[in-house]
């Protein structure tokens, strides 16, 4: 499977899973509240922050009506219009991650944004599903050379092929496909984390999820245990504040426990080689069985099971392995054995 470099972070088979907490616009246009923000992220362990960058001319056609899922009165055009904010507060935002120590991502929803964000220098781009076949968009970012962090959701798996080939098409390989569902919040039976593995076969891209459910760790631990390359999960300072985003957001404590899930999933996994883990050598010794007598055997006395048994040695040295207990039986002891002593080779001549 191709490996996919953003900055210092490669996202790939054999590598911690790529984690975006998506604040979105759950910033509400507040550059101290996106700090606050940036800071929180930057303690929980995640890689990178995300933002979008809306521009109303160019998202939406004009008297686009209400998204019913966001049950508000309010048309589209103007949530949208509400949520912008100046380029240069992107700027300010880039900046500000970049003196934390946190990736800044952010999703271009036109070519301009993505020629602004270029030039500001973002290490790579997300595009949201609704752009998933969009391909002018995707060839004119895909151009950039830079990862294209590419979501799924609401699409066909013909489309998202399309998209790759499009996006491969303008010397751009550098690719991660990200199963997600266009809902919100979105139901468990859509979420279809299979599909990541599918990914991963067809495209030999790497694959995760970008969760929009409500419960703030079920999909990503999910994900993490089906070996999700990248994760992301939208961010907020408190699910009641107004705006599209926030009801199905994350908050900060829970950020913070789903990171630290996601990585303590990724150390249980292990390598796939069965053998003795440092950790249990000492109940090994301690309560693996091995051969004792039960009672006081004389030489030349037949050893059967009347006067040993397989038992767990504790401190006391173990004796012949109990895989060899029938193997054992019916043996002659060739010195006096003590009862309740562990039986050696040196002990027994084979019948």
């Amino acid at each position: 499977m191709r490996e996919v470099r953003v900055e210092k972070k490669i996202i790939g088979e054999g590598n911690p899973a790529f984690i975006i907490a998506e604040i979105g616009s759950n910033y509400n246009q507040d550059f101290n509240i996106a700090k606050k923000m940036i800071n929180i992220v930057k303690e929980s362990g995640a890689d990178a922050v995300k933002f979008q960058i809306f521009k109303d001319e160019k998202l939406y056609a004009r008297n686009a009506g209400k998204a019913d899922y966001l049950e508000n009165e309010i048309g589209i055009n103007d949530i949208v219009k509400k949520a912008e904010v100046p380029d240069e507060m992107h700027k300010k935002l880039f900046d500000y991650c970049k003196e934390a120590g946190i990736l800044y991502l952010c999703t271009p929803t036109d070519e301009d944004v993505a020629d602004y964000l270029d030039d500001l220098g973002v290490k790579a781009f997300k595009i949201a599903s609704y752009d998933l076949t969009n391909h002018f968009l995707l060839k004119h970012v895909a151009k950039k050379g830079k990862p294209v962090i590419l979501s799924t959701g609401a699409g066909y798996f013909s489309e998202v092929g399309e998209a790759v080939n499009v996006i491969r098409g303008a010397g751009n390989d550098n690719i991660v496909l990200m199963q997600c569902v266009a809902q919100y919040p979105a139901a468990y039976e859509c979420t279809n984390l299979k599909i990541m593995e599918v990914y991963e076969k067809a495209f030999n891209l790497p694959a995760g999820i970008s969760d929009h459910s409500l419960d703030p760790f079920i999909v990503p631990y999910a994900a993490a245990a089906m070996g999700a390359k990248i994760v992301e999960k939208h961010f907020t300072l408190g699910r009641n504040q107004e705006g599209p985003d926030h009801s199905f957001a994350i908050e900060p404590d829970e950020l913070i426990r789903m990171v630290d899930g996601i990585r303590k999933i990724e150390i249980a996994e292990g390598t796939g080689e069965k053998e003795v883990a440092k950790g249990e050598e000492e109940l090994r010794k301690f309560a693996f069985r091995s051969i004792f007598s039960t009672k006081e055997i004389k030489v030349g006395e037949c050893i059967d099971g009347s006067n040993s048994y397989v038992l767990r040695p504790g401190k006391k040295e173990p004796g012949i392995d109990a895989k060899y207990f029938e193997f054992i039986l019916g043996s002659k002891a060739v010195k006096n054995i003590e009862a309740n002593q562990a039986i050696k080779w040196e002990d027994v001549i084979a019948r």
